[in-house]
């Protein structure tokens, strides 16, 4: 473990560290004759080797086993402006801001089973743990790093796995499937069918289950082509996604407001 600008030192034989909670310093002291302690600011960079276990220092609610015990030491929590570098399953490290936790951690949302749908994230490196962590011991590390930058969910991450994962489902069951969502169409998604009818998906993707809307031209475009034009709702992002196809959503949906637009009511008798 060292200070992630420009210089890593190596810590072995670590003794569980005190924290001086004045200044949010966490000590570490090193092994060897002459133990020295080496102090790291959370407003610093920290990178975290995965050899270094962090669950050993904290407080256990279970009953302890035999064998070395520790004093009780709380989670250490970093500001918020703080961050941490950490190898990525082996790769280089990167810092806290561009992780997601892996599978090994049991986020709530977890990202990794279905990654292929969200290319380019990256993962905490699963070794920090032990080979059997207790529940407490996965809480722990997700609040810490969760606390250090670490995001539960990645930049538009639900948006790219809903259209990634309809255009698989949607190639499997019609011809042609385009992607054009940046043209502006009102859907995201043109198909055909094996009778060559033309289709159009409008996609959308949600954590939870909640009511969808579609809005401005998304709501023209499912007035305009009717039963032709399909709302695909990809839903339990991202842990079990499924995606469901609404027909024609303009007459089975619930419209809660009529919109007027100005050059209407602008041009209609006044007094």
């Amino acid at each position: 473990m060292g200070r992630g600008r420009g210089t890593e030192t190596s810590l072995p034989s670590l003794s569980p560290p005190p924290i001086d909670h004045a200044t949010c310093d966490l000590v570490l002291a090193a092994g060897g004759a002459h133990r020295q302690q080496t102090r790291f600011h959370f407003l610093d960079n920290l990178l975290l080797e995965s050899s270094f276990k962090f669950p050993s220092l904290f407080p256990h609610r279970s009953t302890p086993s035999a064998g070395p015990s520790y004093p009780l030491v709380e989670p250490i929590t970093p500001p918020s402006n703080s961050q941490i570098f950490s190898p990525v399953n082996g790769a280089q490290s990167k810092a806290s801001k561009e992780l997601l936790l892996s599978s090994e951690f049991r986020p709530l949302r977890n990202w990794e089973i279905h990654q292929a749908y969200v290319p380019g994230i990256n993962f905490i490196d699963g070794s920090y743990l032990t080979a059997k962590p207790s529940d407490d011991d996965l809480k722990i590390w997700r609040d810490f790093f969760k606390a250090a930058g670490v995001k539960e969910n990645p930049d538009n991450g639900v948006e790219e796995f809903a259209i990634n994962f309809a255009l698989e489902k949607l190639k499997s069951r019609y011809n042609n499937v385009q992607l054009v969502e940046k043209l502006n169409y009102g859907f995201d998604i043109q198909a055909e069918t094996s009778d060559g009818v033309p289709i159009r998906v409008e996609v959308k993707g949600i954590s939870s289950e909640q009511d969808v809307e579609l809005t401005g031209n998304e709501a023209d475009a499912a007035d305009t082509y009717k039963s032709s034009f399909y709302l695909g709702v990809v839903a339990s992002i991202p842990n079990a996604p499924t995606i469901y196809l609404v027909n024609n959503p303009a007459i089975v949906g619930k419209k809660d407001k009529l919109t007027i637009p100005v050059d209407v009511w602008k041009v209609s008798e006044s007094i």
